[in-house]
């Protein structure tokens, strides 16, 4: 049984090979990081929802309309350092690799479906393919 969220699917091996030859998760530029985000959607790997969680823009998000709109927008987090992860590619100085892996660390003191939840699921799933195409390259 997969761990996959729903709207998800697994990434292939054909994929992931393919994906390690094109991109380096360790310098992306902003443009570079969602054409690799716009490869994940149409394989099924992410949704297209997901792109409002993981920095396919370069703007920050807070929470979904209806979250901002009710107030509900807090993004309070527990990191397990002192350090919070950047918010943005830029910041993270085009290393996706080591910002998504920095989001997965954090414990959401969110509601339970809540923006900060859906955003840490999908760096997840960005962590666990970057982590597949570095194996891919050895």
């Amino acid at each position: 049984m997969s761990n996959t969220p729903p709207g998800r699917t697994e990434a292939s091996d054909e994929s992931i090979q393919r994906w390690s030859e094109k991109y380096d998760p360790e310098h992306m530029s902003q443009e570079e990081y969602r054409a690799f985000v716009d490869d994940l959607v149409s394989a099924g790997n992410l949704s297209e929802t997901d792109k409002n969680y993981i920095g396919y823009s370069d703007m920050v998000c807070l929470g979904t309309l209806e979250e901002v709109a009710s107030g509900n927008s807090s993004i309070a987090y527990d990191a397990n350092s002192d350090v919070a992860p950047y918010e943005t590619l830029m910041e993270a100085d085009g290393n996706a690799r080591s910002w998504a892996a920095a989001w997965c660390g954090l414990v959401s003191s969110d509601q339970p479906n809540g923006f900060l939840n859906r955003r840490i699921s999908a760096f997840d799933a960005l962590s666990e393919i970057f982590g597949k195409m570095s194996a891919a390259k050895k």
